[in-house]
């Protein structure tokens, strides 16, 4: 199991300029991540070109994703809806599906 650090990205989001998340979009962080080991199911997720967007709309940080197949969770918990508000230290995790195991 890899340590918390192992597994943080660190993107800079500032208002009116969203932030995607995906290999093409950190590939030096998701190649640490996966290597070349991404699984059928997170290759199908990125037939929209990234796994999910960073938006910064102050107050807020939401988590926007490409489509409502894309399967996420922060904290624990499936988001179901499109855009999904982040608290502080949320930490969003990538799977499959929504019934599947974590992929990572």
């Amino acid at each position: 199991s890899m340590r918390r650090g192992e597994r943080c990205i660190a993107v800079r989001v500032a208002p009116g300029r969203p932030q995607r998340i995906g290999p093409n979009y950190q590939p030096e962080a998701f190649e640490r991540l996966f290597g070349e080991n991404t699984s059928e199911p997170l290759e199908a997720m990125l037939k929209h070109g990234y796994f999910f967007q960073l938006e910064w709309e102050p107050p807020c940080l939401f988590l926007r994703k490409p489509a409502s197949d894309c399967a996420l969770m922060v904290g624990g918990s499936w988001v179901r809806q499109p855009t999904y508000v982040l608290l502080n230290s949320s930490e969003i995790s990538l799977s499959g599906s929504q019934g599947g195991e974590m992929d990572r």
